[in-house]
C-alpha cells in the first residue's frame, strides 16, 4: 500500500518548472530517469527516491502526485511526515510565484486550501518543526 498525496496547481505555470522543483524536493539528481508522455511526466520507478513523482499536466488543474510506501521511514519520520514536508515545500515555492494551489489528503479524501490541516498529514513531528 502507498500514500498518494495530490497537489492541485490552480493557476497556469510551466509544468517543467514544477517537475524540476518537485524533483529537488524528493532528492532527485540530473541522472534521475523520467518519461514525458505528452500529458504527464513522471520519474521512472525503482530509483530509490523517497517518493514516486507523477505530474499530470493534461488536466486542469495540473495534478502533482507524490506516492510513497506506507512503510517508509526516513530520518525525520514516516510517509505522512515526508508528504507534509513535500506539500509544504512545493506550496511555499508556488506561493512565491503567486500560484494558487490546494492538496488532497488521501487518508480523509478531503481537499484543503494551502497549508490548511497539513499537520494532520504529518503528525506530531511536522508540528514541531513549523
Amino acid at each position: 500500500m502507498t500514500l498518494d498525496t495530490r497537489v492541485y496547481v490552480l493557476d497556469p505555470i510551466d509544468y517543467r518548472q514544477v517537475f524540476v522543483k518537485c524533483n529537488q524536493l524528493i532528492g532527485a539528481t540530473e541522472g534521475t530517469r523520467f518519461e514525458d508522455r505528452g500529458a504527464s511526466i513522471m520519474n521512472l520507478p525503482g530509483q530509490d527516491l523517497c517518493a514516486w513523482l507523477i505530474i499530470d499536466y493534461g488536466k486542469r488543474p495540473m495534478e502533482v502526485s507524490f506516492d510513497t510506501a506506507y512503510g517508509y521511514s526516513g530520518p525525520e519520520g514516516g510517509c505522512g511526515d515526508l508528504h507534509a514536508r513535500l506539500v509544504r515545500g512545493l506550496g511555499e515555492w508556488l506561493d512565491g510565484k503567486g500560484v494558487r494551489w490546494s492538496w488532497l489528503n488521501e487518508w480523509t479524501s478531503e481537499v484543503h486550501e494551502g497549508y490548511e490541516r497539513l499537520t494532520e498529514l504529518g503528525g506530531y513531528l511536522w508540528q514541531r518543526v513549523t
